[in-house]
């Protein structure tokens, strides 16, 4: 490597990080490589685009993709737990002999994404294509499709999504919210009808905006988590 690509490289790995330490996204972008990559928890990727790379056997727990581009991509025999991707192009990424627990795919490209062999625990698939899937067993009680707009008129419900919006923690990653005014009805509707009753939900979704610590609800699968405990499910 010359003098002046590796002083680009080192000054490109410096503003990364900068960005890091200021709380500023980094776009990761990476394609075809060889190499085996390991997983990550607890991390917000937007429009990150990354092509025919492998992450055989990770481990993933708690993180968002958002507007990203993951095609080609090998989750062969991967654990994917409280997993979100949003607007997401995974076109013809494998997810062969895979695990994957509260996880939803919403509004992605899903053509030639392969679950062969695949254990499907609590997964949704959100205003999308489900033809263009591979080995998808769409009759498994842990599937769930959702393609028809929810309209939802539980009142307290839609309150207590809303007011999330007033922080900042919550409302940055955008699991609930679309605007400050405006609730996403899709994601919330896939929560909600989890439990029994919406009122419940309500009062638990309203509990967040007392709650401390506020921190790392990156995914729906995070507020399942607080709902669970809240309603004393776990």
């Amino acid at each position: 490597m010359g003098r002046g690509k590796s002083r680009r490289k080192r000054i490109q790995k410096l503003k990364r990080q900068n960005k890091k330490r200021a709380g500023k996204l980094v776009r990761f972008v990476l394609a075809n490589s060889p190499k085996k990559y390991s997983g990550w928890n607890n991390r917000y990727s937007y429009q990150s685009n990354i092509h025919n790379l492998i992450y055989k056997g990770s481990i993933f727990t708690n993180d968002k993709f958002q507007n990203c581009i993951i095609t080609d991509c090998n989750f062969k025999k991967a654990k994917l737990t409280n997993i979100d991707f949003a607007h997401c192009n995974l076109k013809r990424t494998s997810f062969k002999g895979a695990f994957l627990c509260n996880v939803v795919f919403f509004n992605c490209n899903m053509t030639d994404v392969d679950f062969d062999e695949a254990i499907l625990n609590n997964v949704a698939f959100i205003c999308l294509n489900v033809n263009s899937i591979r080995n998808l067993d769409l009759t498994s009680d842990e599937v769930k499709i959702i393609n028809k707009y929810p309209d939802i008129n539980h009142i307290e419900l839609l309150n207590s999504a809303l007011s999330l919006a007033s922080f900042n923690q919550y409302y940055k990653y955008h699991v609930l919210n679309v605007t400050t005014q405006k609730v996403n009805n899709w994601m919330l509707y896939c929560l909600a009808t989890q439990y029994s009753s919406f009122d419940d939900v309500a009062k638990g979704l309203y509990a967040l905006t007392r709650r401390k610590d506020k921190k790392g609800f990156i995914t729906l699968g995070k507020y399942k988590k607080h709902l669970d405990s809240y309603l004393k499910l776990c």
